[in-house]
């Protein structure tokens, strides 16, 4: 998603309790920390500047040290490469803060998706720092330091490599700066951050229980069933976002090692275009002025007639495999979608949660904003302020 104002609130809302009590640090059982560098303090007065720049009006408690590290994960083939991250300090604390592993949004422009660049990916998590919590954001593959690769986007071996050595090198660099940490760690996210913090959830529930453990997880508005959103998108007249559609099956490319024929599934001239519009120069909103907001200009009807039959099963395989909806959550989680979103549709987030309480999840809450009114992007304020609420309790 890309910062707006409205975006910016709803971490002005981060001002809930944190624990006081010091346990013992988390252990990581591999060692991916590769360098971190130190990339600026914000005062207190720069982020009332900010403050008075977007107009609104808070005291803030403590000033941030932002680090950018590097570190080896893998893609989904397997292959050792390098990747970024951002580490946020919160300083001058009276208390050992817990950790938020904060998975953000969609971005296509590379330096707008770059956390540890302080690209708009770090502005998503810079208000919950200063309130005083250690927040860790992982670039995503095809950001930051592997910016030459194309971003897997939505695929799930891709986003998990990403961020749990995302975790493995932030805990790293908190022990050898010797900071001290709470032991809890929460993991949130809305849209493609929503989606990235189940995926999150469930790998380290799958792979990793003796090395992290989860404290609760709130994921807003995710498409954590690819094959849902596609259909969804694909039956519509008119969409608001007709690039997430390329955006999907191009990063389905990417992380399966697939080359799709784009010319059997868009129409001219957007077949030819798609490629150049994704080479991370270009936003999401001027990706949408390149194409086009009718599903029957943009995409073949060939291709509609197929995929809404028996057709297109590779396409329909590949998006149902990286899906993250069908497993049993062992923390809590806490799933927020509003009626009115024109991005996602909220009957994912309500199958999602029937799957998890059917899989023998009972640690699973569902919040729908009822009133068509309120966008995807309108949401994101009001998911933030229910995340706190349930965060509190733990």
């Amino acid at each position: 998603m890309k910062i707006t104002k409205i975006m910016i609130i709803i971490w002005l809302f981060f001002l809930f309790s944190c624990s006081k009590e010091n346990t013992n640090p988390v252990n990581t059982y591999e060692t991916v920390l590769i360098s971190f560098e130190f990339k600026q303090e914000f005062s207190i007065e720069q982020l009332e500047q900010i403050s008075k720049l977007l107009e609104i009006e808070l005291e803030f408690k403590h000033p941030i040290d932002a680090f950018k590290l590097v570190y080896y994960t893998k893609d989904a083939m397997g292959k050792q490469i390098k990747a970024s991250g951002l580490v946020l300090i919160p300083k001058n604390l009276d208390i050992v803060p817990p950790v938020i592993s904060f998975q953000h949004g969609s971005y296509s422009k590379k330096t707008d998706g770059a956390a540890s660049n302080l690209g708009f990916a770090a502005l998503e998590s810079l208000y919950p720092a200063a309130f005083g919590y250690i927040v860790f954001v992982a670039d995503y593959i095809g950001f930051g330091e592997s910016s030459d690769k194309f971003h897997p986007y939505h695929h799930y071996q891709s986003t998990v490599n990403a961020c749990v050595d995302m975790l493995r090198a932030a805990y790293e660099f908190l022990n050898q700066k010797k900071i001290q940490y709470d032991k809890k760690l929460f993991l949130m996210g809305y849209s493609q951050g929503g989606y990235s913090s189940i995926a999150l959830n469930k790998a380290i529930s799958d792979l990793y229980p003796s090395e992290f453990k989860v404290t609760a997880t709130s994921a807003g508005a995710g498409a954590y069933n690819l094959y849902d959103a596609a259909n969804f998108y694909l039956n519509q007249n008119f969409v608001d976002y007709p690039c997430f559609i390329p955006y999907i099956l191009l990063g389905m490319e990417a992380g399966e090692n697939k080359n799709f024929n784009l010319s059997k599934i868009f129409n001219p001239p957007f077949d030819s275009r798609i490629r150049n519009l994704f080479d991370g120069t270009l936003d999401l909103f001027e990706i949408n002025r390149q194409l086009s907001y009718s599903i029957k200009i943009l995409v073949k009807q060939e291709f509609l007639d197929s995929f809404n039959s028996s057709g297109e099963e590779e396409i329909k395989s590949i998006l149902k495999k990286n899906s993250v909806d069908d497993w049993s959550p062992k923390n809590p989680i806490f799933l927020f979608h509003s009626t009115g979103d024109e991005i996602v549709p909220y009957s994912i987030s309500e199958k999602t949660y029937e799957k998890f309480k059917q899989n023998g999840s009972n640690s699973i809450r569902l919040e729908l904003l009822k009133n068509n009114q309120i966008s995807h992007e309108d949401a994101f304020i009001l998911w933030g302020a229910s995340t706190i609420n349930f965060f509190k309790e733990f």
